[in-house]
């Protein structure tokens, strides 16, 4: 049995919702929508002005559409970030970011908090995914339980924890 207390922060958050859109099909999809979309209405916008037979006219459209494929990400991301962490600071659960009881033991996972506690059966679980800075538990395509490393004492102690959870998934 695994008994760690953990404090999420709004950083932490915003990590796990940066990861998990990371992986996402559908936000993959958008960064790529987007890395187009923009030449292709600088082009449109030269030809209904019709100027695509100047020379310094067309040389500007490959130097916005090249500054707009390098740069499109670092933007996507940035609003993503803003509006995950707009959200955390909209969130009506107080507990979001207090201190944490997470229990792992035969029959599943309890995180308790000040005001509740959650249980979930290892039948649930979906997948366990190690992370850089955290363990996330996932018990829907969208939810997770995260764990920080910061909550074992030692890498070994985390391994175990992991071996553990991945032998009961």
């Amino acid at each position: 049995m695994y008994e760690l207390t953990t404090t999420q922060t709004k950083e932490d958050y915003i990590v796990f919702n940066r990861y998990h859109a990371k992986a996402s099909d559908l936000v993959k999809k958008a960064i790529f929508i987007g890395r187009i979309i923009g030449p292709v209405i600088f082009t449109g916008m030269g030809y209904l002005m019709g100027r695509l037979d100047e020379p310094y006219f067309i040389g500007l459209i490959v130097v916005l559409s090249v500054l707009w494929v390098r740069y499109i990400d670092r933007y996507m991301w940035y609003t993503i970030d803003r509006r995950i962490s707009k959200m955390s600071e909209e969130s009506s659960n107080g507990d979001s970011f207090s201190t944490k009881i997470t229990t792992v033991n035969d029959d599943g996972i309890t995180e308790t908090t000040n005001s509740a506690s959650t249980f979930y059966r290892w039948s649930g679980v979906m997948i366990l995914i190690e992370h850089n800075e955290a363990i996330y538990i996932y018990i829907s395509t969208v939810q997770a339980i995260i764990i920080q490393n910061r909550a074992f004492t030692d890498k070994a102690e985390q391994e175990r924890f992991v071996e553990y959870c991945k032998g009961k998934i």
